[in-house]
């Protein structure tokens, strides 16, 4: 099978593994191998270690170079509303970013036009739905069990209410 003038079957059997990796990396973003490493449980944690690294790299410089903690939210948005539809990400390229952003703003002038004309404040924009992979879905779940041991460690008494 030839795509893109390139015969993978071909180019393994002759080993040009270097070759098949460049072509696996210059594929865009919104690929569909991309949304299935995103999706992939084993890769997922490799790509939150990272991140987790990187975060506590980031904190870490941060405490030495401006000298204070940064501010940390009060709570943790852990019970979002999921829309009904999301987009894959193989879908979510960089025209759906920016159509997704122009929809927003588009939504925030309206709104202000329509406060204008009401005299009140008129209700909140809702943001074009983004992908949501198994990555996030493990980011924002390790944030909240963090949040939760903190929030154990000085008010248990809120903890205990809460159910945790």
């Amino acid at each position: 099978m030839q795509v893109y003038g390139v015969d993978l079957p071909v180019w393994l059997s002759q080993r040009r593994y270097r070759a098949v990796l460049e072509l696996i990396d210059g594929l865009p973003s919104a690929s569909r191998l991309r949304e299935a490493i995103f999706n992939d449980p084993v890769e997922a944690e490799r790509i939150l270690a990272n991140r987790r690294r990187d975060r506590d790299r980031e904190f870490k410089a941060s405490l030495f170079i401006q000298g204070d903690v940064p501010a940390v939210d009060d709570e943790p948005d852990d019970v979002v509303p999921d829309p009904v539809w999301r987009p894959r990400m193989s879908e979510w390229d960089v025209t759906a970013v920016q159509l997704a952003s122009l929809d927003a703003r588009l939504q925030q002038v309206t709104n202000t036009i329509a406060s204008a004309n009401a005299g009140k404040q008129q209700g909140s924009v809702s943001p074009f739905p983004a992908p949501r992979t198994l990555v996030d879905v493990l980011d924002d779940s390790e944030y909240v069990a963090g949040y939760r041991d903190a929030l154990a460690v000085f008010s248990p008494h809120l903890v205990s209410r809460r159910g945790s």
